[in-house]
């Protein structure tokens, strides 16, 4: 038993754009994000219970912000891995025509 395996490589580099989008949109959302909270500063205090608080907020607050930003670059780069794999298949069905 056979299998085929076909790939559409207009598709793909049509599709591509999108996850390049959605990259883009994630950054956006994180900028803007960050820069809400930047904004708002350590705006829950000096004492006891602020300095509590920030002793647990600060960690996942990196681990969350570092994550989108990571989230966003590999989402884009979905995107240019599409457009590369639509040009390597698109060149291989060109030569294979030739046979």
């Amino acid at each position: 038993m056979t299998s085929a395996f076909w790939v559409d490589p207009p598709h793909l580099k049509k599709t591509a754009p999108e996850f390049e989008d959605v990259g883009k949109a994630v950054a956006d959302i994180q900028q803007r994000l960050q820069g809400k909270l930047d904004a708002e500063g350590k705006c829950w205090g000096g004492d006891d219970y602020g300095k509590g608080f920030e002793e647990k907020y600060n960690d996942p607050k990196k681990q969350a912000d570092d994550y989108f930003k990571s989230l966003a670059k590999e989402i884009t780069q979905i995107g240019t891995g599409l457009e590369e794999m639509a040009d390597t298949y698109g060149k291989g069905d060109e030569a294979s025509n030739k046979f």
